[in-house]
């Protein structure tokens, strides 16, 4: 993405903006913490958040803390974890079991070189970018470990991740 010569569109009372963070307003990278903000880009957001009367949202699957880094020193609303995390919300509990579900995911990672096992507060992610031929199998494990070992937890699957993460 560019921020050069972008035009603002003319707000209406009726529009709100959500952002997607990775693929849409950064590249995404090989690992999560690869990603480049474009120098610009959060003064652009606190731009937009202004014009827009503060209807703008970031919306990502990153944590919270991390999009609060990301765009320092712009502080649009924003949703982390796909939702589960609000800027201004009190953090929601950590789901009794929740750490077991670990052990299966990084010795996946571990059998699977390029597969990168990223820890949220709500979830995991299996990054398979640098290791394509493993996606299939971190999808079933995540499936496998959502029917039978949390079944509140969800699959998500995304571009060349796997999440599994708490529903809500």
């Amino acid at each position: 993405m560019t921020v050069a010569g972008l035009r603002l569109p003319e707000p209406r009372p009726d529009w709100a903006l959500f952002l997607d963070v990775d693929g849409c307003l950064v590249d995404i990278a090989p690992t999560p913490d690869a990603v480049v903000v474009e120098p610009g880009l959060p003064a652009l957001l606190d731009r937009l958040a202004a014009r827009f009367g503060g209807a703008l949202a970031l919306v990502s699957g990153r944590p919270l803390a991390e999009l609060e880094q990301l765009f320092h020193p712009a502080r649009p609303a924003a949703a982390g974890q796909h939702g589960l995390e609000w800027r201004g919300r009190p953090p929601l509990p950590q789901p009794e079991g929740f750490a077991a579900l670990e052990a299966p995911l990084a010795a996946f990672a571990a059998a699977h070189p390029g597969v990168l096992l990223e820890r949220k507060s709500h979830g995991f992610a299996l990054h398979y970018r640098a290791a394509p031929a493993a996606g299939a199998g971190a999808l079933a494990l995540a499936r496998r470990l959502a029917a039978t070992t949390r079944p509140e937890m969800r699959v998500m699957p995304g571009k060349m991740v796997v999440e599994l993460r708490m529903a809500g």
